[in-house]
């Protein structure tokens, strides 16, 4: 190879792998802090129907519970392509572990059952309807849920059980979950408009649109989720 090759080879190289370590310099973040409102106050969320006449408050106070956080952002035109692993919503010491599940529209939750005795775990969800009898210990359901929105779960047999099942849509690029109120950074977004969306159960979602412009990070002001 001449020498003028050998260079214009190594000059192509270098174009390349300069232009990928840009292309990587490039990606911006979103970084912010949530806080729920009235935390010495009881979060009110929604009663488990009651089907067969039974009442059942759920109720609880955030001073004995935490409440998690769901973070995320959208961006039109984006497709999630690849193909997720079943969720597992356990019941153990007839509690729903995790009590928030997050998910892409079009992916599969296990509904499975730990305990030593029956389970039978429903929704009336608009969002999502389902039933999944009554099932011992080991035995399991795996649910697909193609709309996006806010499922609530429970337990027919055990009226305190009760949890959450979030669906995102499936134009949503990442996501981060909080065990509580706190920080939180959402990284490696490429340049371009986002919708932003903070959720807590109990919680009214909090909406805004953000533009990322070359590789910037965005810091926002502390959000407030309200009732």
């Amino acid at each position: 190879m001449r020498k003028w090759e050998r260079i214009l080879s190594l000059s192509i190289c270098l174009f390349f792998v300069l232009g990928g370590l840009d292309v990587e310099a490039q990606t911006g973040s979103i970084k912010g802090e949530i806080e729920l409102a009235s935390a010495n106050q009881p979060v009110r969320r929604t009663p488990s129907m009651a089907r067969y006449g039974r009442s059942s408050s759920s109720s609880e106070s955030n001073q004995t519970k935490k409440i998690p956080v769901v973070i995320w952002v959208e961006q039109k035109g984006f497709q999630y392509d690849k193909k997720s692993e079943p969720q597992v919503l356990d019941q153990v010491d007839q509690s729903f572990q995790p009590s928030l599940i997050v998910i892409r529209q079009n992916d599969v939750v296990r509904v499975l059952n730990s305990d030593p005795l029956y389970h039978n775990v429903f929704s009336l969800s608009k969002v999502k309807s389902f039933d999944v009898g009554r099932r011992p210990k080991g035995e399991y359901l795996d649910v697909k849920f193609d709309k996006y929105g806010t499922v609530d779960v429970f337990c027919d047999i055990h009226s305190s059980m009760t949890a959450v099942i979030k669906v995102l849509p499936k134009e949503t690029v990442q996501w981060v979950q909080l065990e509580e109120s706190g920080v939180f950074e959402i990284p490696s977004l490429a340049d371009g408009t986002y919708q932003f969306h903070a959720y807590a159960p109990g919680y009214q979602t909090f909406d805004s649109e953000l533009v990322i412009k070359n590789g910037s990070t965005v810091q926002l002001t502390k959000i407030e989720l309200q009732r």
